[in-house]
């Protein structure tokens, strides 16, 4: 398949353009997209500027011009040369995304080990699992949507037997692939044939830094095992490879023992989260975390982060952000930039959300008009929130907070999140 670097989609506010080099989205407004459309047209610069774009300085236009061309999205001919995807089929009042920015998908419900935390009620194959063909015309629809990013979870998606052939379908589709997984089950026969395709990034779980707290979590014999596996993932993998951990009571004693180990293991990453009564995690509720433990743990990793080289990110809890959103609603980007696939095909805004709630199953509808039609994804964009996030300054980075933890904290899907850290250290004061 003839890929090109650059894929540019229309969106509500303009357009956004993936660099499947930088691996990354680049938002641009209407006047920069109209530019981009009437070039891949192969209309010449002189007369986009002359009827279109007169109304900015011809100083303006060379320079927007020419950083164009710096970067590789004009080329030698002066046209934009990568793929335009127009904005089709989608209500122009809609201030949404016309395709998430990224999928998660668990290719399989099946994992043999039985971790205290685990967010999956049963470790079991569900029923009626997504086939290889379903798989393949889901990689086919996000691609032509213009979704350029996919990452493969499970159960631990190592599991499934036909794991390989879907990544490999899924990077000859042009989408850059992420995977999940606990690092137990990547033998280096595996490990070799993953490495060989173009990967964004591995991201392994890791919770505690001892053989005696890890198998306590995961089971006896586990630590050994995912050290093995981690080892051969970062000898093998050019990929970014992520250490994941979930704090709750028995490991927040381990802040830098689990700082330490993960250093020593050479990630280029460390992402945390916290303890979810969900799941098989309901069994043991006295794991989870006080707000305050939450906000201690936040600092502390902070402190980290300032003498590391190594990133430390806390993905679900609010904080402030230089980005500008591409949404403009209450809530997290669950439902708004991204969306969850379990195995069976249900579509649900993240991973974490109850498994009765979902928008739809892509065994009987397309992605796309789940996403852009679906009731549960129209009402999470139609909402209001609250007036003291609403308030608050950093609203615009945070819009809320989590909204699965809303819903397993107050059965409420339109609060603030519970855990925020501003709330929490204006209740300390």
């Amino acid at each position: 398949m003839n890929l090109k670097r650059f894929t540019i989609r229309e969106e509500y506010f303009g357009s956004l353009i993936y660099d499947s080099e930088k691996k990354d989205y680049i938002p641009f407004d209407e006047e920069a997209t109209l530019f981009f459309k009437k070039s891949s047209e192969g209309i010449s610069l002189a007369e986009i500027y002359s009827q279109y774009l007169n109304n900015k300085t011809e100083q303006n236009f060379k320079t927007f011009v020419n950083l164009c061309k710096s970067v590789g999205l004009l080329n030698d001919n002066d046209i934009f040369d990568g793929i335009f995807i127009s904005r089709k089929n989608t209500d122009e009042n809609k201030k949404c995304l016309s395709a998430p920015l990224k999928v998660h998908l668990q290719v399989t419900n099946e994992c043999p080990l039985k971790c205290r935390h685990c967010s999956q009620v049963s470790r079991e194959p569900r029923e009626n699992e997504l086939t290889f063909e379903e798989i393949s015309h889901l990689i086919s629809d996000l691609s032509e949507m213009g979704t350029k990013e996919i990452c493969f979870s499970g159960g631990d998606p190592f599991c499934r037997e036909d794991f390989i052939n879907i990544v490999n379908i899924a990077v000859r589709r042009g989408l850059s692939v992420s995977i999940s997984c606990s690092g137990l089950f990547v033998s280096r026969a595996i490990a070799k044939k993953i490495s060989e395709l173009d990967l964004k990034q591995i991201k392994i779980s890791f919770d505690g830094s001892s053989e005696k707290s890890y198998d306590y979590f995961r089971g006896k014999g586990t630590y050994r095992r995912a050290i093995r596996g981690i080892k051969t993932i970062r000898e093998m993998f050019k990929c970014k490879m992520v250490l994941h951990s979930v704090i709750m009571k028995p490991n927040i004693g381990e802040l830098l023992s689990l700082f330490r180990a993960i250093q020593k293991l050479e990630a280029d990453e460390w992402t945390v989260d916290f303890f979810r009564s969900i799941g098989s995690a309901t069994s043991h509720k006295n794991f989870a975390l006080m707000p305050e433990e939450i906000n201690l743990v936040r600092r502390t990793l902070k402190k980290f982060s300032e003498t590391s080289e190594m990133k430390i990110k806390i993905p679900s809890l609010p904080e402030i952000s230089s980005k500008i959103s591409i949404y403009s609603n209450f809530g997290c980007p669950a439902g708004n930039i991204y969306c969850y696939i379990n195995s069976a095909g249900f579509v649900k805004p993240c991973g974490f959300m109850p498994d009765s709630i979902f928008a739809g199953n892509i065994k009987n509808d397309s992605i796309q008009n789940i996403w852009l039609n679906s009731k549960l994804f129209s009402d999470l964009r139609s909402s209001l929130g609250v007036d003291k996030c609403r308030a608050c300054g950093f609203y615009k980075s945070c819009r809320g907070g989590c909204r699965a933890r809303c819903i397993e904290n107050n059965k409420n899907i339109e609060t603030n999140d519970p855990f925020c850290f501003m709330a929490i250290s204006k209740e300390k004061n």
